[in-house]
């Protein structure tokens, strides 16, 4: 019995205490909780990477090993320069990627509810030019003389093709597995606007893809 009463009493204060720190201590201010991702805008940013990661080995495999460190027409920059500026880039931006901060409210394309077709298809091409402005818009900062500064940087063939893969992997693999929303996640990219997780990794195919027809 004695041991009964005890128990009921360090229950009491227990509560006592629970209900005292409830009521003193303010309540944390509640957050939003962020969406997981959508499947779609996953599956596209995926095919980019996916597809530019192939087009650029393919052109970097129908390149002879001397003329991947030789300089360009009219003394620009060598492939060699340019890959390990694009490495670097993308480095950056897979590290920019992740230390997004949260959004504050939904995107436009999140709220589809009660649009017609026609609408819905409307929002949609007005979001990816959108995109491609912003991406456009980041990837000025690359003119002819912005790819020469990879030349300190630039390493025999075999081994700046296997860094790109490296890197590239890393990014595929950041987009596979993040559990943040592409639209309502923050990238903040020095020299670039803020843009979305959706928008950061467009800008990086975008950039391969740029890289690509320099190749050619």
């Amino acid at each position: 019995m004695k041991i009964l009463l005890l128990s009921l009493s360090g229950l009491a204060l227990a509560g006592l205490a629970l209900f005292s720190s409830g009521c003193g201590a303010p309540k944390p201010p509640e957050t939003a909780v962020e969406p997981p991702p959508v499947r779609g805008h996953r599956d596209r940013v995926m095919s980019e990477l996916h597809g530019t990661r192939k087009q650029l080995t393919d052109a970097l495999t129908a390149m002879s090993a001397e003329a991947f460190v030789a300089p360009g027409k009219e003394a620009s920059p060598s492939a060699a320069a340019r890959l390990a500026t694009l490495v670097r880039v993308e480095k950056a931006l897979l590290e920019a990627m992740q230390g997004s901060k949260p959004g504050t409210a939904a995107h436009p394309m999140e709220e589809s509810e009660g649009l017609s077709r026609e609408e819905r298809q409307k929002r949609y091409e007005e979001f990816t030019a959108s995109m491609q402005s912003s991406a456009a818009a980041c990837l000025e900062r690359y003119p002819e003389s912005a790819w020469a500064a990879g030349s300190a940087d630039a390493k025999p063939k075999a081994d700046a093709e296997a860094e790109f893969r490296t890197v590239r992997d890393a990014t595929i693999a950041y987009a596979r597995e993040t559990p943040h929303n592409f639209l309502r996640r923050t990238v903040e990219f020095p020299g670039c606007a803020s843009m979305n997780l959706m928008t950061a990794m467009m800008t990086q195919a975008e950039l391969t893809g740029k890289l690509v027809e320099r190749l050619k």
